[in-house]
């Protein structure tokens, strides 16, 4: 899933070490296919090398997204990456739900996902659009969040190279171990 240089989104791999090329992305479980929409949408896992950023910087599209293609022309329609730059091995590779149900007494369609990272999205299935995201367990302390408009941590900074979020579970070489919570 990672793009070759001049791909939309190659701007995102930012590293001289040619990461793109083994980059990860990989999807290992099947996606859904949408009949209403003739679209499908898989999940993508984490860019490589998982656990050091500083090798590969930038947001690393098109790892840790749901993204939907048209069967028929192989065309992307949108995507949606949860964690850019992700150090932590938060793949999304794993199943997105297809909901038709009403929201505010509206029939909608939408996609929901319990994300690695804690948190569970619900999108609006034509575009990719965050409707919301809760956590859905105790302790999340790699974010203090998660925009609700966006979809994207609140302490993601698209100016930065590599992503600090909330700062304290970042692995560096000068501290490697770090305790990162996921309380169920």
């Amino acid at each position: 899933m990672i793009p070759a240089p001049g791909e939309p989104g190659s701007e995102t791999w930012k590293d001289k070490n040619n990461a793109w090329q083994t980059g990860g992305g990989a999807m290992w479980i099947t996606g859904s296919y949408d009949v209403a929409t003739n679209q499908v949408i898989w999940g993508t896992g984490n860019p490589v090398p998982m656990f050091d950023p500083t090798y590969r910087p930038g947001d690393n599209l098109y790892t840790n997204s749901m993204i939907s293609w048209n069967p028929d022309s192989g065309e992307m329609n949108w995507y949606f990456q949860y964690l850019p730059g992700d150090m932590w091995d938060y793949d999304e590779a794993h199943t997105h739900i297809l909901i038709d149900g009403q929201m505010d007494g509206q029939a909608r369609k939408l996609i929901a996902h319990s994300a690695r990272n804690g948190f569970l999205y619900t999108f609006e299935r034509s575009n990719g659009q965050t409707i919301l995201a809760k956590p859905y367990v105790e302790n999340i302390n790699w974010t203090a969040g998660i925009d609700q408009k966006t979809g994207k941590p609140v302490d993601y900074d698209p100016k930065k190279d590599i992503q600090t979020y909330n700062g304290k579970m970042n692995q560096t070489p000068e501290s490697p171990t770090k305790k990162l919570c996921l309380r169920w």
